[in-house]
């Protein structure tokens, strides 16, 4: 993540799945979850909607914190203008993003991957909108309200981030992939090669990345495609959806 990559408002795939993680469910998930984002193959594991997300905080602390970017599929092309027009408003207040790109019948998001080994955030509030059948759509909001959410294995892939300050402890920019993993702790797996062909079977180990012991963002807003994390602890959640004419 650039000096202000790291969790805030998301726009991309809409998971529903997300929303029972949050709430406690699918313990045999969470932990092959953990797994994938300990060794640093999570963020290549899934197809992503591309139905925009977004999510604030006033506060995220994590530690190991390692980021990259990478190409991420996205099942259906649908939500690729929404993404960049989300992302754009995000970044410059208006206009679009280039973010998204179609090799073939297949689209990819431009993501900025960021990991966590463990992360507090303060202020957690998440929304997504997402098209029905009914010629409408449901926005579906996320909230902590009473105190900090908690998360390990922390994996949150994001083309567009804002922080009003951002503060890395012993920050290291330009490493590989593979030797940022490494040095934060996360195991195995950092010379995956894509394997959704984005990069002709190249490995990503050794692209660029940037680690830092520790870091610290206020005031978050993203626009993002995923969010995954082998824990994820919610005090005061709450959870409820809603019609709306338009996304």
């Amino acid at each position: 993540m650039s000096d202000s990559v790291s969790g805030a408002q998301v726009v991309g795939r809409t998971r529903w799945r997300r929303f029972g993680i949050a709430a406690g469910a699918g313990l045999g998930a969470l932990g092959i979850v953990g797994y994938l984002a300990a060794s640093g193959a999570l963020a290549l594991s899934f197809a992503f909607s591309g139905i925009p997300f977004t999510l604030s905080a006033t506060q995220l602390d994590g530690n190991h914190f390692v980021q990259y970017a990478f190409p991420d599929r996205l099942a259906s092309a649908a939500g690729a203008s929404a993404l960049g027009a989300g992302a754009g408003k995000l970044i410059n207040g208006s206009g679009s993003i280039n973010n998204t790109a179609t090799v073939g019948n297949t689209t990819y998001a431009s993501d900025t991957i960021s990991q966590f080994g463990t992360a507090t955030i303060a202020g957690l509030k998440q929304q997504i909108c997402a098209p029905t059948p009914l010629g409408n759509a449901i926005r579906v909001t996320l909230a902590g309200t009473g105190g900090n959410t908690q998360a390990s294995n922390l994996v949150i892939q994001a083309p567009a981030l804002t922080a009003n300050t951002a503060s890395f402890s012993n920050i290291i920019i330009g490493g590989s992939v593979h030797d940022a993993l490494a040095g934060q702790g996360f195991s195995g797996g950092s010379d995956f090669t894509d394997p959704y062909g984005a990069l002709s079977g190249q490995s990503i180990g050794g692209s660029f990345a940037q680690s830092a012991d520790a870091a610290t963002l206020k005031n978050i807003n993203q626009i993002g495609v995923g969010t995954e994390a082998g824990s994820f602890s919610i005090d005061g959640l709450q959870l409820y959806a809603e019609f709306v004419s338009g996304c």
